[in-house]
């Protein structure tokens, strides 16, 4: 049995990715209406908003490279210093990788890069750790004062999307040292590796200066997803707010399903569901598919812009 299971292992996993990819079109399937389908007949694919919006998620995956070389240097501070240009090479390439094996890949890019250039493997395991803490971390604070009770309500109609979310605001205890080392020593335990002990974690005040640094990613995100939004429905300032902080929340969620590729439908599902109240399920539903296709385009971007920096670094 297990040499059946070990020959036909990736059949299998991409057999229950798909399966869980077509449970959540089925969930989400049940909140569309027709005014779904004259909400994206709306959609200029050539429109000013659409290259918006790409230019903005492209610009938040950059920042977010900034924010992880910062880590590293953080965390050994005796390491060469990472100037942006590596910092942003490093992480779109760990960024386009979440496509195939799914989030997986993001992870061992990013190993794969520090064994080459003898970084420590606990030093690049943290900042892996922590750049997810903190990007959770800030999603949550974004979404939990814009969605509110209204979130909590309607993930109450969807119980198969509170799991994710419970996943998602129990990783923010894991910004206290003491924690973290106690939770990651114990996997350590289990695998008969050495602990981390206090230099693999940041300092009090690097976690709040991390912390804060790390919500501007996930304001950039979001305010190309209100961009998305206007193509169907003009938003007050506050709902503006409160869309920031569903696509925020979206987006960490689709991270975490770290078995699924890029997060596929498991972001669409938790914006129907948060943003639906908001603006309606149907247009909700119109936005969702808009902006995974701008996501798309601003991953093709980045693997253009990937491309270009290998070939000057190859000039070079």
């Amino acid at each position: 049995m297990k040499d059946v299971i070990k020959k036909y292992r990736k059949p299998l996993k991409l057999t229950a990715q798909l399966l869980l990819v077509a449970v959540i079109v089925w969930l989400m399937y049940g909140r569309l209406e027709a005014g779904f389908y004259q909400a994206i007949e709306k959609v200029n694919l050539f429109s000013w908003q659409i290259l918006t919006t790409v230019l903005i998620f492209s610009i938040a995956v950059m920042v977010s490279g900034l924010l992880w070389g910062r880590l590293v240097g953080q965390l050994d501070p005796a390491f060469r210093k990472i100037m942006p240009a590596e910092s942003i090479k490093v992480h779109v390439l760990s960024w386009l990788l979440k496509y195939i094996p799914g989030q997986a890949g993001t992870v061992l890019s990013k190993m794969s890069w520090g064994a080459k250039n003898n970084l420590s493997k606990k030093v690049t395991a943290s900042s892996l750790i922590y750049e997810n803490i903190f990007l959770a971390s800030s999603s949550v604070l974004l979404a939990i004062p814009a969605v509110g009770l209204t979130a909590l309500v309607s993930f109450g109609e969807d119980p198969s999307l509170l799991i994710p979310l419970v996943m998602t605001i129990a990783v923010i205890p894991l910004l206290i040292p003491g924690i973290l080392m106690t939770i990651v020593n114990l996997g350590l335990n289990v695998l008969r590796r050495k602990p981390f002990d206090e230099n693999h974690v940041l300092r009090p005040r690097q976690i709040i200066d991390n912390q804060l640094l790390y919500l501007l990613p996930r304001i950039i995100n979001g305010i190309g997803f209100v961009v998305i939004v206007w193509f169907f429905y003009q938003p007050t300032v506050f709902e503006s707010f409160q869309l920031v902080g569903a696509y925020a929340l979206a987006g960490i969620v689709g991270i975490l399903a770290i078995f699924v590729p890029s997060g596929i439908g498991v972001r669409e599902a938790i914006i129907i569901v948060v943003a639906g109240p908001i603006i309606g399920y149907d247009v909700a539903a119109a936005t969702a598919i808009v902006a995974r296709f701008c996501a798309t385009l601003a991953d093709v971007f980045l693997a253009l812009f990937y491309s270009i920096i290998r070939f000057n670094n190859a000039k070079s």
